[in-house]
């Protein structure tokens, strides 16, 4: 599963982002699908065209405790050097009325019976406690990809969240295969 992160100042300040955390992740999972079942079921069929779009509607994972998985960031100096600049998680402030995407990540696909929850880290006094993701069904399956939109107010942070199966992506290089 493939989980991208993207927060949005509006509040009136530049906003120092140090981390976020998810919670209730599966801290491993089978390398292949197990007890996987698909909808509509998943057939040995003759021919390409005839394999329909499938949705994973339950699966297995392995017996364990959720985890929880933290990424942090260090907040670049305006005199940061093009060396500190090359760090992945080191970043700029998000200015007021700016938006950040920050670097996906990937993990195992996960369960949730309590719900998945986000909690942002800002440099500061201003800390925001677990969120709950609404709109979750407490099934995170692999092969798919997980966003959440934070955005950051005066007063409060609102969630947005969708998941999306991954699209396939036709590759034409212009090398290393033979032209027809």
């Amino acid at each position: 599963m493939k989980v991208t992160v993207k927060v949005t100042n509006k509040t009136s300040r530049p906003l120092e982002l140090t981390g976020y955390r998810l919670t209730n992740m599966s801290p491993k999972s089978y390398l292949f699908p197990f007890e996987t079942v698909y909808s509509p079921a998943k057939e040995l069929c003759q021919s390409e065209a005839a394999v329909a779009p499938r949705e994973i509607t339950a699966y297995s994972i392995p017996s364990q405790t959720p985890g929880t998985f933290e990424r942090k960031f260090s907040v670049l100096s305006p005199s940061a050097t093009p060396a500190d600049r090359q760090d992945p998680y080191a970043m700029d402030p998000i200015a007021a009325g700016d938006s950040r995407t920050l670097p996906a990540v990937y993990m195992p696909e996960s369960k949730a019976g309590a719900g998945f929850a986000v909690n942002l880290s800002l440099f500061g006094a201003y800390q925001v406690s677990d969120k709950t993701l609404d709109g979750l069904s407490g099934s995170l399956p692999r092969n798919t990809h997980l966003y959440i939109e934070a955005t950051v107010s005066d007063m409060e942070v609102k969630y947005e969240v969708w998941v999306h199966p991954y699209r396939e992506v036709e590759l034409k290089p212009g090398f290393g295969l033979p032209k027809k």
